[in-house]
């Protein structure tokens, strides 16, 4: 049996050449309740439904776009060139002044997925993960019209 990030990795390479994305999910969340940026929550469906939402405890913002497949296949390239699944960084308490950050990816027709959550602070360890958030970082900006008060995490992935 294949590693699940094995499998992942050949989809992936599959997308790159049938240009194929049905089937593909990501996560991305930024944040939390007792975040002061809020919870910012980004999805992707390889159908390319796209939602965005931002809450805090005194407003919400939901945001629904849906991707052509040239950018769909974009952004899973994306993801293969920049691996978060690669990382791992050690499960710890919370540093004052960090943000909480979980991504997964999923291909829901083969069953599998990878999932991670760290804190920002992980990003100059493995930079990988501030490769692939600074474009992420960028997308929610872009859906959300600047709305959403940027992250923390822009400044460490630039």
């Amino acid at each position: 049996m294949s590693d699940p990030k094995e499998i992942l990795e050949r989809r992936l390479d599959d997308v790159a050449e049938k240009q194929d994305t049905r089937g593909l999910h990501f996560f991305l969340q930024i944040g939390g309740h007792d975040d002061p940026n809020g919870l910012t929550t980004l999805q992707i469906a390889g159908s390319g439904w796209t939602l965005l939402s931002w809450k805090r405890p005194d407003d919400t913002e939901l945001y629904s776009v849906e991707l052509g497949q040239a950018d769909l296949v974009k952004f899973y390239m994306l993801l293969r060139q920049h691996p978060f699944w690669d990382a791992s960084p050690v499960r710890r308490k919370r540093e004052e002044g960090e943000t909480n950050i979980h991504m997964r990816f999923a291909d829901q027709a083969k069953g599998t997925y990878s999932a991670l959550q760290f804190w920002d602070g992980d990003i100059d360890e493995f930079p990988v993960l501030g490769y692939l958030l600074e474009p992420l970082v960028k997308l929610v900006r872009l859906i959300s019209n600047d709305e959403i008060p940027l992250l923390t995490v822009q400044k460490k992935a630039s």
